[in-house]
């Protein structure tokens, strides 16, 4: 099935990552592959050093005619990590996976925050190194644009309304709202961002609040 991810080699040393994209079965599957046939540095480095990739089978890789590698480049860990998170989720990847040098590391892709936290936290980042525009000042710039793309759309109101009614009456209301509201309205910002706000015309709130709980129920399934 066509399960995406983004598959690379990563050197923390020289603030380096080349990648390359994976259409089918990257989630498990992709894994067992990876460490049963690329489980050293010049089996990933030649994985890597070619087109976009349609499956691995046993070992055997096809790759498409185009789509070549991705080489990022930032000597700070913390904007190298948010590149290669932007750059899974452009390629709207389910995991990413990525060789460090000893062995692979797999991760689920669940937005640009999610694997952005990971990956530092894979990576052993100081949370206290310097950075001349971090992270958090990025996010809070991609809130900002979020709020002004659409007046009709009140997203804090939005989101109060589903904290208030999810946490009150509704059974593990609270426990579901802080595993995934966040997330739920970041993928939000997102739709509308992109222009994409046809499907949330007609939204009552209550209909938020159903997308939202739609929306976690589907993330712990998968």
């Amino acid at each position: 099935m066509a399960t995406r991810a983004q598959i690379a080699v990563f050197d923390k040393g020289n603030g380096r990552i080349k990648s390359v994209y994976s259409h089918y079965d990257g989630g498990d599957y992709m894994k067992n592959e990876l460490n049963t046939y690329f489980n050293n540095g010049d089996a990933a480095e030649k994985l890597v050093d070619n087109t976009s990739i349609r499956a691995i089978s046993d070992g055997e890789v096809d790759y498409f005619n185009d789509g070549g590698a991705e080489v990022i480049v930032n000597s700070d860990l913390r904007d190298l990590a948010m590149e290669f998170a932007e750059l899974a989720d452009s390629g709207s990847a389910d995991y990413i996976h990525f060789w460090d040098g000893e062995k692979w590391n797999s991760l689920r892709h669940q937005g640009i925050r999610s694997s952005y936290d990971r990956l530092l936290d894979l990576w052993e980042v100081d949370e206290m190194m310097p950075m001349e525009e971090t992270y958090e000042k990025k996010w809070q710039k991609f809130l900002a644009e979020g709020d002004a793309v659409n007046e009709n759309i009140d997203l804090d109101a939005i989101e109060k309304y589903i904290e208030k009614v999810t946490t009150g009456d509704a059974e593990g209301g609270e426990q579901l709202v802080n595993f995934g509201l966040d997330a739920y309205m970041y993928s939000l910002r997102r739709d509308i961002q992109a222009g994409r706000i046809e499907g949330y015309a007609e939204f009552s709130m209550d209909d938020y609040v159903e997308d939202f709980e739609n929306y976690v129920a589907d993330k712990m399934d998968s």
